[in-house]
């Protein structure tokens, strides 16, 4: 018997095989989700379990995720960066750069918007905004950088 839980939920049957490999549709997949899979031994009648559950590992599913649309714009609080909505992304973390230096982390958020404060801006230094789509637990990253906006800071 061939058993999943999802975000370490409880163990749903997915089905009995004589097979020694099963394959989970991706239309049964949900990104951003993270799946454990596991076999038990079953005898002839296909109810009666031979052995217990273990856990398989885990593996995070994301399908090829759009990429989400960044544009930004000045205003008198700083750099406002705003991007379009990701079907299936739960979350956004927003990264910046100034001039071509490495990516930093701003933070990880639900909202479509962020603004970075002026306090945080430079003279004369070049800001460039990226988002990336992101899984619920805040940390596992489901986009490559692709999209990017870029602002020069004047005062």
């Amino acid at each position: 018997m061939v058993y999943y839980r999802e975000n370490s939920g409880g163990w749903k049957k997915i089905g009995t095989t004589t097979a020694t490999s099963y394959i989970r549709a991706a239309k049964y997949l949900k990104d951003g989700k993270t799946y454990a899979f596991t076999v038990r031994c079953c005898s002839d009648d296909k109810t009666t379990l031979l052995s217990p559950y273990k856990s398989s590992g885990s593996l995070l599913y994301s399908s090829k995720l759009a990429t989400p649309t960044v544009t930004i714009a000045k205003t008198s609080a700083g750099i406002k960066v705003t991007w379009t909505k990701v079907a299936s992304s739960p979350r956004y973390m927003v990264y910046y750069r100034e001039n071509n230096g490495g990516w930093k982390k701003i933070g990880t958020t639900t909202a479509l918007t962020y603004t970075r404060a002026a306090k945080y801006l430079k003279n004369g230094v070049k800001y460039t905004f990226t988002v990336r789509c992101c899984a619920n637990d805040k940390k596992t990253l489901l986009k490559i950088y692709k999209i990017r906006a870029t602002e020069k800071e004047k005062r």
